[in-house]
């Protein structure tokens, strides 16, 4: 009884822990690859997804499109929440069962260094893309059934060994690199103990068939795929670099002490591989707990060989989520030579504290820094749903400078990305919309290079530049045009900046009858006024004009102003083409500390060479000396 209560405790520990750290975004929408996942669910046959390849771009992900599939007709919307939830749970009972291995490898029976390990492998910065991507959930699904089997397996006892069959036999199913399941758990059953029980003649025919079952799911996927795609081989120069860029992974945190971008930074980091690998090979063989670093390294290695053998570097970079398998490995590792450090006299004990404290210091950063850029992005995507929902399905939306990516402004390892995807390139703002609000707009993403600007994190936005006049034939033609501003604070925003509208009326006109202000509006905002006004064209500009709107204190001073082109300075007036009407959205910040009295906010268009104020013609407005339309009269605040 007391050894259940201890092992309920550390499983609560450890859901407090990881809940602390995944569940405030166990509420994101479907991002990254969820999109293209979700479609290809709801598009396959239940016979299909068994008998085909039927996960995006040809992959083998039978059980996990299941789960999907299954989710999504269960809860439909829900279904997000419920894969996320799946995940995190995973991920925790994962922990669980890695330090129940290590005590069963080791065979040392410590508790406490059990619980290292588990906390290791819970806190593994490299996990984050693992659990909180519903499409990346077959890693934490083929690490159960992997740690399971071997967990079974390690019993010795017929019925464990029979037991462990199972989910060895279905890792396959879950993604391709569970065909590595059953060399897992013929590893861990064979060397598990201090005394590897490898002459038992049992454990020998249960290790042969474990060892067995891949080449059977390797012939199963061959079979479905054709031997041209399974085939397909590497450059030996990426087999290096996802080589190294693997590594980081096994003796993480210590690669940080190597300079980003260093030239010599791969030397450096094979070098340091190979004195901390060989420092541990050394101590655990004297200590007699060889087989533990055999079973970690042993463990890692095939973990990430799929990978490492058959996806370009290109890919590797960007997907941390492919050691998480091998991370088990990595924690039995660490937890021994800590445990090793432990053993010595008082001052052993004095540095296993401290290397505890500094590996949880430098995960901690890794995974904060991760958290603040999922906050920031999870923001940004949740306020575009509830933007885009106050427009009609089928319209046209230009996204501008929408981000892709996020990821950390200082790099704290030598190799890959430390930053989080939010819609690649490949599965556009469209198909986000549509996996998380069930209705389609024709959307089109553009990069806006004139107004980006640095920020806290490093990004990269959706789409290309497509030159003024292709950027003003696109947004004058759509119905809504957003914008992504990265504010100095922090935050990213997602503002509307206009889009096409009807003429009703024609206020002023600028120039002789060319560019007319249709009309105008003025709302509050939190700490702006939201100016909104609709433009025409009614004969050709052939000056570079500029519009400019002003905001008049009390005491009749400029307080506020925002000059540029239309539709958020990417429509130049002579760009636009007769008969055209769009609707303009500015802002005009108000300062905390405005004086309280009557505003006004003064409408206007110069020439951008010469700075010069047009003319205009209105039988609403009286024309003043300054050219300046006298828009609306507010107080404030």
């Amino acid at each position: 009884m007391r050894s259940l209560g201890l092992r309920l405790a550390t499983l609560l520990l450890l859901g407090g822990l990881g809940w602390g750290l995944f569940g405030p975004f166990l509420s994101l929408p479907y991002l990254f690859d969820d999109p293209v996942v979700l479609r290809a669910a709801r598009d396959a046959r239940w016979a299909e997804i068994w008998t085909s390849l039927r996960w995006p771009v040809g992959y083998y992900r039978s059980l996990g499109l299941t789960l999907w599939k299954a989710a999504d007709l269960l809860w439909r919307e829900g279904a997000v929440l419920a894969l996320r939830g799946l995940g995190l749970a995973l991920h925790i009972f994962n922990a669980a069962l890695v330090g129940l291995l290590y005590r069963r490898i080791s065979g040392s029976g410590s508790r406490w260094a059990a619980l290292l390990a588990a906390f290791w492998f819970l806190l593994f910065p490299f996990s984050l893309q693992a659990v909180i991507y519903p499409s990346a959930l077959i890693h934490p699904l083929v690490a159960f059934l992997t740690l399971l089997g071997a967990l079974l397996a390690s019993t010795h006892t017929l019925r464990g060994m029979v037991g462990a069959l199972f989910p060895v036999a279905l890792a396959p199913f879950a993604a391709e690199h569970g065909v590595m399941a059953g060399w897992l758990v013929c590893l861990a059953t064979v060397l598990s103990g201090k005394r590897p029980v490898a002459a038992d003649s049992r454990v020998r025919i249960f290790a042969w068939i474990y060892g067995m079952l891949p080449m059977a799911s390797l012939a199963l996927w061959v079979s479905l795929a054709g031997p041209g795609k399974a085939m397909r081989g590497l450059p030996v120069a990426d087999w290096g670099r996802n080589a190294l860029y693997f590594l980081q992974g096994l003796i993480t945190p210590l690669p940080q002490a190597i300079p980003a971008g260093w030239p010599a930074g791969s030397a450096a980091l094979a070098l340091l591989g190979l004195i901390v690998l060989g420092a541990l090979a050394f101590v655990f063989y004297q200590s007699g707990y060889i087989s533990v670093w055999v079973v970690g390294v042993g463990w890692y290695g095939l973990a990430v060989l799929p990978a490492l053998l058959t996806r370009p570097f290109v890919y590797v970079m960007d997907g941390p989520r492919l050691m998480y398998l091998g991370a088990a490995g990595a924690a039995w590792i660490w937890a021994e030579g800590i445990q090793w450090l432990a053993r010595r006299p008082s001052w052993g004990r004095i540095l296993a504290a401290v290397g505890i404290g500094a590996v949880a210091l430098a995960h901690g950063a890794f995974l904060k820094s991760m958290h603040e850029q999922l906050k920031a992005g999870g923001a940004l995507v949740r306020e575009t749903l509830r933007q885009v929902r106050e427009v009609p399905p089928g319209s046209t939306l230009v996204f501008i400078n929408y981000p892709s990516w996020l990821a950390s402004s200082s790099e704290r390892y030598p190799f890959g990305h430390e930053g989080i995807p939010l819609i690649p390139d490949y599965v556009g703002i469209g198909a986000f919309l549509h996996a998380n609000l069930g209705e389609s707009w024709e959307v089109l993403a553009l990069s806006f290079p004139d107004v980006l600007q640095p920020w806290r994190f490093r990004y990269g936005t959706l789409g290309s530049w497509p030159g003024w006049e292709g950027m003003a034939e696109i947004v004058q033609r759509a119905d809504a045009v957003f914008r992504v501003d990265y504010r100095t604070e922090g935050s990213l925003r997602l503002v509307r900046v206009g889009g096409r509208r009807p003429c009703p009326f024609e206020w002023a006109s600028f120039g002789p009858g060319s560019l007319v202000l249709c009309e105008a509006s003025v709302e509050r905002g939190k700490g702006e006024l939201i100016v909104l006004t609709t433009w025409a064209l009614r004969a050709p500009v052939h000056e570079d004009w500029t519009v400019f709107l002003h905001l008049y204190g009390p005491d009749g001073r400029l307080v506020a102003q925002e000059d540029g082109y239309l539709i958020g300075k990417t429509l130049p007036p002579r760009w636009m083409r007769v008969g055209a009407s769009v609707q303009d959205i500015r802002r005009l910040p108000i300062s905390p500390t405005a004086s309280l009295g009557a505003y006004r906010i003064g409408l206007g268009v110069y020439r951008s060479d010469t700075g010069e104020r047009v003319n205009f013609h209105s039988g609403m407005f009286v024309p003043q000396e300054d050219r300046v339309i006298p828009l609306a009269a507010i107080d404030l605040p």
